[in-house]
Formats: structure tokens, C-alpha cells, sequence
């Protein structure tokens, strides 16, 4: 009598929790890449919060931080609009000065830009940091001049082009399933960087934009360093989900560059994203005046791969070859069930 009582709960109770389980695919992982690569070509707006951890060098020109983004994009990624906040710490000599920011950015069009920052500080203070540039105004929006444009922070948005990439020049390690995001069924891979995909990627790219490739500069590139992660990807319109990277040397690089560059990004409201609006009025930046990066340079040099500066650019976008990466920042961790 006792087990039959028990029986139907214990049914439904197992009913749920094999259904809460992850699914097996349905599709080839590569039928499922493919047609991710075809989607993102259609996305024209998304929101996304996404978080990068970024160190490197060692001791006394250690440089690092942590940023978290949170905003939308429009127009296939032409038009993007965060909110950013930082937290770093740079290397300078015996000192070590701690950076904390919070700032507003619109991307309207390539020129332009609005930069409205909230809060900025550095303890203890550093002349290879100077804050006047910022400080004069805070708490306002300004137009950058079109020769700032901050290349390296715009793209760190997951635009098309960063989510094509990400589908492209990948190899699946490990098919988990299909499972449940947000209420929208997504397949879950592990995968890890194909440097052959990458590189043919690159190609293409730059063949695109009628601009020169240089092979051996390339190659030597990507061989530095080793990079897995996580793709989820919607499985019925094959738009990307959620993704993350994880970004080391590789071991024949690890003494001479040490570093580690994680990152995590989650897309939601897929073409349907609220639109982007500019300010009313904003004060426009004189091309004079230095905006500094996480290492001091302005955001003219950010952009340049040369400058030495910390280019924060996303990982494989096509404009400028960058690592991808991943985090386990919890809160944009794929909500399963």
C-alpha cells in the first residue's frame, strides 16, 4: 500500500528531473555551426552583458582588469550603445595603482561617437595616468572626434561579425546536448580554437576589405596562444545564445608573454533589441585632448595593434585579429533548466 502511495510522486519527480536533463543534439554539430554562421548574418539588433578579466606582464609591469559591459546593438552591429565599468590595476615601477571607472558609450556611426563618463579614480595617483583629460568632463555626454575613435572597446560588443567568427574557426570537443536558456531550447559545445580556420578566416577577411595579409605575421600570431571554450547556440533560429572564452600562452610563448584573458557573453531580445538614440546635445572632444587606456595611451593609438596599448578589441573580429577568450563571471552564466 506504502508503495503505491509513493509511486506517482516518485514518477513525476524523476518525469522532471530527466526533463530538466540536457537533450541529445538533434543536429550534427557541424550542420549546427553552419547554419549559425548563416543566422548571424541576419542579426540586425541584440542585447548582451558580457565581462573580460585581462592580465599581463608580471610584477612591476603587470597590467590587468576587469570590465563588464552591459548594452545593446542595432543595424547588424553598426550602432551599439554599453554601459562599461572597470577595474584595473597597473604595474609601475614599486607601485602598484589601483584604476576604477564607470562610463556611458553610443556608438551612432564610425563617426559618431558619445563618451559620457560617471566616475573615474586612481589610487594612488600616477602622472603616467593623468586623469585631467577625464575629469574636465565628467558627468557629461561628449562627441569624440572621429580621429578617436575607440575601435578597441566598440568591438568588444558580440556584433555579427564577432558571432560569425565565433562559429567559423572553431572545433566542437564535445557535443552536451541541447538544453534549455532562458526558456529557448540552445545546443551546448565545447570547443577549442582551429588555427587552420582561423587563419583562413583572417584571409578572407582582409581579401574582403581589399586590404594586404601578411601569412607569416598571422601565423606566428595564433600560434602564440591556446584558447577553448563554450558555444550556445539557439536551436531553433541558430542565433548565438551565450558564449565564452578562455585565453592562455601557448607553451612555447608562456615564458617570454605570460598571460591570461578570459571572457563571457550572453545575447538576448535577437531583432528585437530597443533602438539606439544619440543625446540631444553633447560637447564635442578637441582631437588635443588625450583620453588614456588601461596603459596610459589615448584612443587614437588604442586601435592601433602597433601602439603597445592595451587593445581591448573582441576575440576573431574581422577588422583586427584578436584571441578569443572566456570567464566564469556567474552572472552571465547561461540560465539552464
Amino acid at each position: 500500500m506504502l508503495l503505491r502511495r509513493l509511486t506517482p510522486p516518485c514518477a513525476i519527480l524523476c518525469a522532471l528531473i530527466l526533463g530538466s536533463c540536457a537533450k541529445p543534439s538533434v543536429l550534427p554539430s557541424a550542420e549546427v555551426l553552419h547554419r549559425a554562421v548563416l543566422a548571424s548574418s541576419t542579426l540586425r539588433s541584440a542585447t548582451y552583458s558580457a565581462t573580460a578579466d585581462i592580465a599581463f606582464g608580471e610584477k612591476s609591469s603587470a597590467v590587468g582588469g576587469h570590465l563588464t559591459l552591459v548594452g545593446r546593438l542595432q543595424d547588424g552591429g553598426k550602432q551599439t550603445q554599453f554601459h562599461l565599468t572597470v577595474t584595473a590595476h597597473l604595474g609601475n615601477g614599486d607601485a602598484m595603482h589601483e584604476v576604477n571607472a564607470d562610463a556611458d558609450v553610443i556608438v551612432a556611426s564610425q563617426t559618431e561617437i558619445y563618451l559620457r563618463v560617471n566616475s573615474v579614480s586612481v589610487h594612488p595617483p600616477t602622472t603616467t595616468f593623468s586623469l585631467d583629460a577625464l575629469n574636465a568632463f565628467k558627468g557629461k555626454w561628449v562627441r569624440l572626434p572621429a580621429a578617436a575613435k575607440p575601435d578597441g572597446v566598440s568591438t568588444l560588443t558580440p556584433d555579427p561579425g564577432v558571432l560569425r567568427a565565433q562559429s567559423e574557426v572553431v572545433t566542437v570537443t564535445r557535443d552536451r546536448g541541447i538544453e534549455t536558456i532562458d526558456g529557448h531550447r540552445a545546443y551546448h559545445y565545447d570547443v577549442s580554437l582551429d588555427r587552420e580556420k582561423l587563419l583562413g578566416f583572417l584571409r578572407t577577411s582582409a581579401a574582403a576589405r581589399s586590404a594586404a595579409f601578411d601569412e607569416a605575421n598571422a601565423r606566428s600570431f595564433v600560434s602564440a596562444f591556446d584558447a577553448s571554450g563554450e558555444l550556445w547556440i539557439d536551436a531553433d533560429r541558430f542565433f548565438v545564445n551565450a558564449l565564452s572564452w578562455a585565453m592562455t600562452p601557448s607553451a612555447a610563448s608562456a615564458k617570454t608573454h605570460p598571460f591570461s584573458i578570459t571572457v563571457r557573453a550572453a545575447l538576448r531580445d535577437h531583432n528585437a533589441a530597443p533602438p539606439i538614440i544619440p543625446p540631444s546635445s553633447a560637447d564635442s572632444l578637441s582631437p588635443e585632448v588625450n583620453v588614456p587606456t588601461l596603459e596610459g595611451e589615448n584612443l587614437s593609438s588604442a586601435s592601433n595593434p602597433s601602439s603597445g596599448s592595451l587593445d581591448l578589441v573582441s576575440p576573431l573580429t574581422p577588422n583586427a585579429p584578436s584571441p578569443p577568450m572566456g570567464s566564469s563571471d556567474a552572472s552571465l552564466s547561461p540560465r539552464s533548466s
